[in-house]
Parts: C-alpha cells; structure tokens; sequence
C-alpha cells in the first residue's frame, strides 16, 4: 500500500487550502515534483500479484521434488547394485579372485562408489577394490559403529554421512552376506 501525505498553511480565509482551490501557479510545481516522487517510488506501479508469487512457489516446490527423485533414484541404484553384489558373493566367497571381480565390477559401475571391502563376522577386512584400497586388507573394523550394528541386526544399513579417510564426507552402505 502506498501512501501519500500533502499538509499546507491554511488559506486567506481561514481554511486549509485543497487542490481545487490552489489555483496559485506557485504550487504547480511542487505538484508535479509530488507526481514525479508517487511515479518514481513504484506507487503507481502494477505490482505484484499473490499469484505469481504462487507460481514460483510451486517452481521452486516442482524443482525441489525433481531433485529430491534424483538424490532417491541415485541412492536406489546404489543400493541395487550392492545388493547384487553381495548376493553374488554368497556364490563367490567374500575373498579371492572371483571376489575381487565381483568388488572391481561394483566399483566401475558408479562413479559415486569410493571403494567396495569384503569383512568377515569379526569385522576383519577380507578383500577391497579398487586396487588402492587393498591396503586395509587385514585390518579390524569392529571398533566402528556401522560395523557392529550391521553384524547385529544382519541387514542392510546406511550410515550418516562420516568423515571418509580418503578425505571429504560420504555414506557407508552395507549388504551383509550370510
């Protein structure tokens, strides 16, 4: 709302002067300096509408939903390909070479997979890919959390984001294999 306040010294005859009755020139331009500041200011611009706001709203929600079905349908491939993995491993054994093929294979598949380890019910690392990851074969991973509750609950988990040792942030996915 736009509003515009105008006080004057009244006039000869006692009353408050009103734009009919000035009919002096000397006011002509102030007025057209109080036009020039009503136009200039946007007030007598259109402004505006509850719709448009609306609709940029549901842009905004649409986009939101297309990202959100993105993120879900990359954290579902991700998980289908894990889980094919793991159930292709109760054939192969958690180590060896056809192991190791089964780990290259998850790992080419998504660029977003940082690295895929075999571990035994103690959490002993059994096999890792790609190749730069193999150096934590042998290691103990029972000391973290994801670990442990995977091999209590024998099901399928997704941590947090952690902190990753090859630096940055990102998620563990666990299918165990039983």
């Amino acid at each position: 709302l736009c509003q515009t306040q105008y006080m004057d010294h009244k006039g000869k005859n006692g009353r408050p002067h009103t734009l009919s009755s000035m009919n002096n020139v000397g006011y002509l331009p102030l007025l057209i300096i109080v036009l020039a500041i009503i136009l200039g200011s946007g007030c007598l611009q259109e402004q505006k509408s509850v719709e448009t706001s609306l609709t940029n709203h549901e842009a905004m929600l649409e986009r939101l939903g297309n990202v959100t079905n993105s993120i879900q349908d990359s954290l579902h491939a991700l998980d289908s390909t894990m889980s094919g993995t793991a159930t292709a491993l109760v054939t192969t054994g958690l180590s060896g070479p056809d192991a190791d093929a089964l780990l290259f294979q998850a790992v080419a598949s998504n660029p977003s997979i940082i690295n895929v380890i075999t571990y035994d019910p103690n959490g002993i690392v059994l096999a890792a890919m790609p190749d730069t990851a193999k150096v934590i074969i042998g290691k103990d991973l029972s000391g973290f959390e994801i670990v442990r509750h995977t091999l209590a609950i024998q099901k399928p988990v997704m941590s947090d984001l952690i902190e990753l040792a090859e630096g940055g942030e990102g998620a563990v996915l666990v299918h165990p294999v039983f």
